[in-house]
């Protein structure tokens, strides 16, 4: 299997667009930093400055969610970048594949409060369709006409890896010339309230990030024909459950997908957020099958912790590193705790591993390539 990446789009805390966020993350620049709630309370969080969508879409919207805007944005780049205006893909053989983890949460805090003060008959009817988990999914396929495979996935940490492993089956199917894939997060004080109230936001260094990334994928066929060169190539995937044993398996699965050896991936990126028990066990479980000297890189550091968007985020980084061998900062596990190196890496890579775990057990990988 070789799924072509043709375009990317990201929208992220520490750059907006292919060239701020990649040079910005090679200089290992964190936008992690405490930010103050309505109520007074303090959270360290990465959250997007400045961002507007009339930057990236021309036509007005009535109403959007911030989580439907950041995916708008981040869209709008990918479709540009993969030469979608010169040369179109058919919108029937055009598919969508999105992921979120807490979806349209601020629309939906909103709708509730309107509910509460004023009863269901003066609640806004505008605003409700919006509040659904696949609102943006629906948004995105109208805006730019998608009448091919549509499914938006909700499954934790690892939705955005599932969402991209997708698109790619249905392109290796045939049921599919061309998808967009990817995955969106906007933070709220309602999840930000939420996530410090059950422990999670804070502990063990623990900082939730906002973010959007779309990959524009194809079919080798679609792209020669549409003229459009590749980032890379995804050649293999692999899935696995169960404890942080998983990880070595979904690895062991997508290398032999791709026709390799674990022991041929030259760079390793995960969704790797803190010095926890679990993002620790996930590098011991990552070194028992990858090469010694092979680095890990956790972009999630500087970001923080994307979520759905995790997985996205480290395809386009692997893609982008295909052409030029250009990676960010590793990390290292030093006395239990993650340290990151201080400069980013040259390496010419023929197989990056993009992992993806979610504290459940749940396990995706990923093989990108030239």
């Amino acid at each position: 299997m070789r799924i072509a990446i043709t375009g990317i789009g990201v929208v992220s805390a520490i750059g907006c667009g292919r060239t701020e966020f990649r040079e910005n993350l090679l200089e290992g620049v964190g936008a992690i930093e405490s930010t103050a709630l309505p109520d007074g309370t303090l959270v360290e969080a990465a959250l997007i400055k400045g961002f507007d969508l009339k930057n990236y879409v021309e036509a007005k919207k009535v109403y959007l969610d911030r989580n439907s805007a950041l995916a708008m944005g981040a869209t709008v780049l990918a479709m540009r970048e993969a030469g979608c205006k010169a040369a179109p893909v058919n919108p029937a053989r055009l598919g969508l594949s999105t992921a979120t983890t807490f979806g349209n949460m601020a629309t939906a805090a909103a709708f509730h409060q309107k509910l509460v003060e004023k009863g269901p008959r003066l609640a806004p009817p505008l605003i409700f369709p919006h509040a659904y988990a696949n609102a943006t999914n629906s948004l995105l396929s109208i805006e730019f006409g998608v009448r091919g495979p549509n499914c938006n996935f909700n499954s934790g940490f690892t939705a955005g890896a599932h969402a991209i492993a997708w698109a790619a089956g249905r392109l290796a199917e045939g049921r599919a010339d061309a998808f967009l894939a990817g995955g969106t997060e906007a933070l709220c004080p309602e999840i930000l309230l939420g996530g410090l109230s059950d422990g999670i936001f804070g502990s063990e260094g623990f900082a939730p990030g906002e973010a959007a990334a779309m990959l524009f994928m194809e079919t080798e066929i679609s792209a020669t024909k549409r003229s459009a060169t590749p980032l890379a190539f995804i050649k293999g995937m692999g899935f696995s459950s169960g404890s942080l044993d998983s990880v070595a398996s979904a690895i062991d699965r997508a290398v032999r997908a791709a026709g390799i050896s674990a022991r041929t991936i030259d760079v390793a990126i995960a969704g790797i957020r803190a010095s926890g028990r679990i993002d620790c066990g996930q590098v011991e479980a990552m070194r028992k099958v990858l090469p010694a000297d092979c680095p890990i890189i956790a972009p999630q550091v500087f970001t923080g912790a994307t979520f759905a968007v995790s997985a996205p985020i480290d395809v386009i980084i692997a893609a982008l590193a295909a052409s030029d061998g250009r990676y960010p900062p590793p990390i290292k596990l030093v006395d239990g705790e993650i340290r990151v190196t201080e400069e980013a890496i040259n390496k010419n890579a023929v197989n990056t591993a993009v992992v993806s775990v979610d504290p459940n057990g749940d396990a995706v990988a990923l093989v990108i390539g030239g």
